[in-house]
């Protein structure tokens, strides 16, 4: 097993103090013996290990560079990343594919002689750390994406990580970006959908499995940093289509319970094109009427208690 990489001696980290980086790439990501350095705007203390610095163009001159940051913080940086030598490898881990596609295309990162890896781990800290406390591998079953590898660093890095991590590389960015909206989008909607019910919405001494599966998403959701929230679903251009169509369902279902949602001043008369065209105008005013129809129902609930009756649907 290869435990270094000839080409790779020195690894830069662009936020390096955030959970990703400590969680995922300094533990698991670069190869033991590496000379790590990190820069990171927002954080002041780094892990034990870390090179830290305040000047961010000190960290070109490393063979690798590691861009663990929100899409947002892409287009200032470029400018930087564009007087790195060509044979510095600059690392993408964004979980979103094509917008960073585009930008480094657009910068000169993929122009001949230049190293570039476009990645994304389907894994983060939170399951690391699960598996650790479950006792088991933390990288076992785990996978990451590799879209596109620029150049024989890039190659000898892809070629480490498929020692201990499975690599999908068969897959273009589209695809990526078009999967990556169902899975991590629509999941991540929904938590934040959950998490403006309120905390103590979900509260209830009744629980079965799948319960505690709703609220996990829901939790995990708390985890999701302001940024990541805003790569996932405004910088993935199938984001918005995957959550009209969540929309469109919940409608529908409601309908089918005699249920009428209203968006603003217009009501919803079933049909799907027409929701479309009114949850992209009132996606705010929607959320606060799902608010609202929740607490109906625990009103509706309340009342059939302390009647001594049981909820309509459930007694039959």
């Amino acid at each position: 097993m290869i435990s270094s990489i000839e080409n790779i001696e020195t690894v830069s980290i662009i936020g390096a103090g955030g959970a990703f980086s400590r969680g995922v790439i300094i533990p698991y990501l670069i190869p033991e013996g590496v000379k790590v350095v990190g820069y990171d705007s927002n954080k002041s203390d780094f892990p034990e290990g870390i090179i830290k610095t305040n000047n961010i163009e000190e960290l070109l001159g490393s063979n690798a560079i590691f861009l663990s940051v929100p899409f947002g913080s892409y287009s200032e940086l470029m400018p930087i990343l564009q007087k790195s030598p060509n044979d510095t490898l600059i690392i993408d881990i964004c979980s979103v594919k094509i917008r960073p596609t585009e930008i480094f295309r657009e910068n000169g990162l993929f122009d001949d002689g230049r190293q570039a890896l476009m990645s994304h781990p389907l894994f983060g800290p939170q399951s690391i750390n699960e598996s650790i406390k479950n006792g088991k591998d933390p990288l076992e079953n785990q996978r990451i994406v590799v879209t596109e590898a620029h150049g024989r660093k890039a190659e000898e890095l892809v070629g480490w990580w498929s020692q201990k991590l499975s690599i999908i590389s068969d897959v273009t960015a589209e695809y990526h970006d078009k999967e990556m909206a169902k899975v991590h989008a629509l999941t991540s909607y929904i938590g934040q959908v959950l998490l403006e019910m309120g905390q103590t919405s979900l509260d209830t001494a009744f629980k079965t499995n799948f319960f505690d599966k709703l609220v996990a998403i829901r939790d995990i959701e708390q985890l999701h940093s302001k940024e990541l929230n805003e790569t996932m679903q405004l910088y993935n251009p199938y984001a918005t289509s995957i959550r009209m169509v969540f929309l469109a369902a919940a409608a529908k279902v409601a309908k089918q319970l005699g249920v009428e949602i209203n968006f603003g001043s217009q009501s919803y008369n079933g049909d799907s094109k027409e929701l479309l065209i009114l949850a992209s105008n009132s996606l705010a005013q929607a959320k606060n009427n799902i608010a609202e129809i929740g607490k109906s129902l625990d009103r509706a609930i309340e009342d059939q208690f302390s009647q001594g009756g049981l909820i309509p649907g459930i007694n039959r």
